[in-house]
């Protein structure tokens, strides 16, 4: 009886947990994420290219003449693009930058090379199936996962890309790590089709 009991109150404090767990990570990632739009930023190296409407870095959308006075921050950057270009655009040019994110093609690369580069976006797939398919972790986990990437996602939304696609790597972890659990899933439902066993 007393393990029953037992049982029932770690049950309970883990379900009062896990919303103060979740609703902590939020917080943090917002705070962060609002205190970066503060930070005193470069106006030449860093706000111009991002107020030029760059997808990538060093390949400008919009006016190259244009220029902006110093203190610069996200903050002023953003205002001054959304009085200039409008909310649409502005999102628009948002979006393109995570698409170039999750994207291993570039348009200054050969044909051979983007076909080659293309070939990595079954990770994205094979990742997804573990994601969703493994029971192997918690749901504190995912959710750890899903606000770490989403978090990497949007600083590079509302910044730029780089033309090496360096700020991928961060987000690659994520997609490597659950592309090995979807591999593993597969073998095994392929092994158990075929009657034998994957060690």
């Amino acid at each position: 009886v007393d393990e029953i009991v037992a049982l029932g109150k770690a049950k309970f404090v883990s379900n009062r947990i896990k919303p103060v767990y979740f609703t902590s990570i939020i917080l943090v990632l917002f705070s962060i994420f609002l205190v970066g739009f503060l930070i005193p930023i470069d106006c030449f190296q860093v706000a111009i290219p991002i107020l030029q409407g760059s997808i990538i870095y060093g390949f400008p959308q919009w006016n190259e003449n244009i220029s902006i006075s110093p203190p610069c921050n996200l903050y002023t950057v953003y205002q001054t693009m959304l009085n200039q270009e409008g909310y649409l655009k502005v999102l628009e040019l948002i979006l393109k930058r995570i698409q170039s994110l999750y994207t291993f093609t570039r348009q200054y690369y050969s044909t051979i090379h983007n076909l080659i580069l293309s070939s990595y976006n079954i990770l994205y797939i094979i990742a997804l199936i573990g994601f969703f398919f493994s029971k192997k972790f918690t749901t504190e986990f995912r959710f750890f996962c899903v606000t770490s990437v989403f978090f990497l996602t949007m600083v590079t939304g509302f910044t730029h890309d780089e033309w090496n696609a360096r700020f991928q790597v961060p987000i690659l972890v994520f997609v490597i790590f659950y592309a090995a659990v979807g591999l593993d899933l597969i073998l095994i439902r392929l092994s158990k089709l075929k009657g034998t066993s994957v060690q």
